[in-house]
């Protein structure tokens, strides 16, 4: 069985055209390989989507409806910003040989085999509800290992207000312990269902949230997020594989290795760095373990994003803003910050820059950034500064500060001390 892992699309009508190529990438690469389900973990939207000629929903369902004849497509709710509410029920009324199913909450979706709707046996993607659960968890029991397939665990983009104002209706105060205990309420619970009705099929949990301890792509840790579980408690869903979003960085070498971020299709910001693509998630079945589908291999598909670049032009050095050497072979968006004292007034002429960068990297969103760079300030010993004259200091402050100081600004010195002195 096959699980190909996307999420943070982040489509909007800016920049709809690198989002569709790498998207409709994804998807060729996915019918190549055959895949059984594609997971898109939240944020397929960037913004508020409107249906005008230039919005990104018609370009997107074209390729959804693509993916959807293939294969079927769960597709959970990220954050309230991106993914508004109700902007993906779009994706359930298209008319496609497989479903969309689209998660807004926490819940178990059961993923039975694309062979199951051919041949009569229901649809391929369902969500199990409670009087089903109940019942697996009294004395009738049910059987997931036949017809193979997958269960799903949701858990969409989690908003701490909403959090918050579930607890306060519960009657408690809606702190930070208490979202924690929440949260982990929810993945004991489809640890403790799991183990009782997943025999023999994987158990896949789908998120769109930040883990304590992921970082960026630049390696900063983040810290103080909305809100976050710690891997610990994720664990505790003992699901066989974690398809996460949120976070776009594919490489966490903190979080274990069934557990993958996945970073999106395309750099969404010029701050954005390293390669972008999906994971493609094999389960197999071990002698070892028994009849047990396992986790066999987890593979990196890249995708041809455009790419980011940086030029760092130091004009406290005296480099020449005009002078770029390109950084890299064929097209990409490119990243221009100048560095100036604060003393500094001079203004670049931003055109002959922008001009330079679409020349070397083509017609893309290029991002000119002015930085100021503190001037460092030195302590002179007050050993040598207590006692001295003020010609003396004068001429401390201007080692300290590498200033040449002139003979004129001596002699006003020597000229002001006297007057002191008188």
């Amino acid at each position: 069985m096959k699980i190909a892992h996307l999420s943070d699309i982040h489509a909007c009508s800016r920049g709809i055209d690198e989002v569709c190529k790498v998207f409709d990438y994804a998807v060729d690469v996915c019918i190549a390989r055959e895949i059984d389900v594609m997971v898109i973990a939240g944020d397929l939207w960037d913004r508020t989507i409107d249906v005008t000629d230039k919005s990104a929903l018609y370009p997107i369902m074209r390729i959804m409806q693509k993916a959807a004849s293939r294969f079927p497509i769960l597709l959970v709710y990220g954050t309230l910003s991106h993914d508004q509410p109700g902007s993906l029920d779009v994706f359930v009324e298209m008319d496609t040989k497989y479903p969309v199913y689209v998660s807004n909450g926490a819940e178990i979706v059961r993923y039975v085999s694309k062979k199951a709707e051919v041949e009569g046996k229901g649809s391929v993607m369902y969500r199990l509800s409670d009087e089903t659960i109940g019942r697996v968890l009294t004395e009738e029991g049910l059987s997931m290992e036949d017809g193979g397939g997958c269960l799903f665990y949701t858990m969409p983009g989690v908003k701490k207000s909403s959090v918050v104002r579930e607890l306060i209706e519960r009657g408690m105060s809606g702190n930070d312990s208490e979202i924690g205990d929440f949260l982990r309420s929810i993945v004991r619970a489809y640890g403790v269902i799991g183990e009782e009705i997943g025999h023999g099929i994987p158990k896949i949990f789908v998120g769109h949230i930040t883990v304590a301890g992921s970082s960026l792509g630049n390696g900063q840790v983040l810290i103080g997020a909305d809100v976050e579980i710690s891997k610990g408690d994720l664990l505790m869903a003992k699901a066989d594989y974690y398809a996460l979003g949120h976070i776009h960085n594919h490489e966490q070498p903190a979080l274990p290795e069934n557990m993958k971020y996945c970073g999106g299709l395309w750099h969404t910001d010029f701050g954005s760095i390293g390669e972008k693509g999906f994971w493609l998630v094999e389960f197999g079945r071990k002698a070892d373990v028994g009849s047990a589908d396992v986790l066999a291999r987890v593979e990196w598909i890249r995708v041809p994003a455009v790419p980011v670049v940086t030029h760092d032009v130091m004009l406290i050095n005296g480099e020449n803003p005009y002078h770029l050497e390109k950084a890299c072979e064929g097209e990409a968006k490119a990243r221009y910050r100048y560095y100036v004292n604060p003393s500094d007034n001079r203004v670049i002429d931003k055109a002959r820059v922008m001009a330079l960068l679409v020349k070397m990297y083509g017609e893309h969103r290029h991002k000119i950034e002015r930085h100021v760079v503190p001037v460092e300030r030195s302590r002179v010993d007050d050993h040598d500064w207590h006692g001295a004259c003020l010609r003396d200091k004068v001429k401390m402050w201007g080692v300290a500060m590498e200033r040449d100081v002139s003979e004129g600004v001596l002699e006003k010195a020597d000229a002001v001390e006297q007057e002191i002195e008188l």
